[in-house]
């Protein structure tokens, strides 16, 4: 009897558990496998001899990889245990092994991406520029409603479906896997020294919000405490299911420093997001995620502190407790009736601070010179749509302005 999407699914599911690494090789290869999957099931369409053979392959990588590093995890304890010659040379043979079922569990995640972007062929844009990479911030179940989570995610920004299948062209349209990152927020459990906002209730093993006392002692996140999300390596730090994951991309994950909450995922400072990206060529970011209010804006800010230009698509991103920050930027002039999500003019207005930006260049790494106030103006562009056009203006307008600066 032919093997069923249906079936493949159930399979993945079971090997997909709490139990795993957020960017471990294995769960990105599962997390791919049920986003090809699903794409077919979509599309009503069957699956291949071939493709069928290479999920076969990929449930047998996995089994093999994860045996591989069970035992080198096991070597490595007894070598701690026990010292001895013999012992050394054991672990060194297992510690092989174990590297070489990673190159092969990266060579069959290689081939299910290649069959994932012959399938996406045709909803994909033109090719970006070399120049050009996509930041993909903190789009992990936590803040999204979906299937997987029964539509209750613990910091509600927006479903998956406003923004998944826009950043999926993006993804699709950069040039090369150096130029795709993903940000994840993964705050450390608090049994293992992490901030309280990680921790589930103990009764319903489930996140919610922080009862007031414990607010009251800490007052993280510029006087913002979110209660538990995020838990590092659990569910709801997973990014969505509605996002591929290329297999060769830079995964960076932020938060994880006990009673610290930083939203940036540019932070010069902690994780120099612009050095790593200018290193590979890159002067100019497209920044599709959650929340627009908080991370997408303090990424965008410290990104252009550092030197990089920022295209901002309002197409795939949102914003938490939006309808409070505009509020208090319009004042009297506030609109409760308006969508502010899809002003261009509102979003920029909240990315871009001109004291904020100059405080990430000046405090966030010496390695970087503080660029005038019309310079950083110059590195935002807010654009309500990621079609081939809108997109190519938005990135030539950042040359043509140097190109004009430069005659002057």
């Amino acid at each position: 009897m032919a093997v069923t999407i249906k079936q493949l699914l159930e399979q993945i599911n079971t090997l997909h558990t709490n139990n795993h690494i957020n960017t471990d090789r294995a769960y990105i290869l599962l997390h791919n496998m049920r986003y090809f999957l699903t794409e077919k099931q979509n599309r009503n369409s069957e699956l291949t001899d071939k493709e069928i053979a290479i999920f076969k392959t990929c449930f047998s990588r996995i089994a093999r990889y994860r045996s591989s590093t069970r035992e080198a995890h096991l070597a490595a304890t007894q070598e701690r245990m026990i010292q001895d010659g013999d012992l050394q040379n054991f672990w060194n043979l297992i510690e092989t092994d174990a590297k070489f079922e990673a190159l092969r569990l990266q060579d069959t995640s290689l081939e299910l991406w290649n069959e994932i972007a012959n399938l996406m062929h045709d909803d994909t844009l033109t090719q970006l520029p070399a120049n050009v990479g996509v930041v993909c911030i903190d789009m992990v179940n936590d803040f999204f409603s979906n299937e997987f989570n029964g539509e209750n995610p613990t910091l509600p920004v927006c479903s998956t479906e406003k923004v998944a299948g826009d950043t999926t062209k993006l993804i699709f349209s950069a040039s090369s896997p150096q130029n795709i990152v993903y940000t994840i927020e993964g705050h450390t459990p608090e049994k293992l020294g992490g901030s309280a906002w990680s921790k589930p209730d103990e009764k319903t093993h489930k996140f919610g919000p922080l009862p007031a006392e414990v607010c009251k002692h800490h007052p993280q996140a510029g006087g913002v405490c979110w209660g538990p999300h995020c838990g590092r390596d659990m569910f709801g730090a997973d990014i969505i299911p509605g996002l591929p994951l290329h297999p060769e991309a830079y995964f960076l994950i932020k938060g994880t420093q006990p009673f610290n909450h930083p939203y940036g995922a540019g932070d010069l400072f902690n994780y120099n997001l612009a050095l790593r990206l200018k290193s590979v060529g890159i002067d100019t970011i497209i920044a599709p995620g959650v929340a627009s209010t908080h991370c997408v804006k303090d990424t965008a800010q410290q990104t252009m502190a550092g030197g990089l230009n920022v295209i901002v698509p309002l197409n795939c991103t949102a914003g938490i407790f939006l309808q409070d920050v505009m509020r208090q930027i319009f004042g009297a002039e506030y609109d409760e009736n308006k969508d502010y999500n899809a002003d261009p003019v509102a979003i920029r207005k909240i990315i871009f601070n001109i004291e904020s930006i100059r405080n990430f260049a000046e405090h966030g790494n010496t390695r970087f010179t503080p660029g005038t106030d019309a310079e950083y103006a110059n590195r935002l562009r807010v654009i309500e749509n990621t079609d081939a056009f809108t997109i190519n203006e938005a990135i030539s307008s950042f040359s043509h302005k140097r190109l004009r600066l430069t005659n002057a």
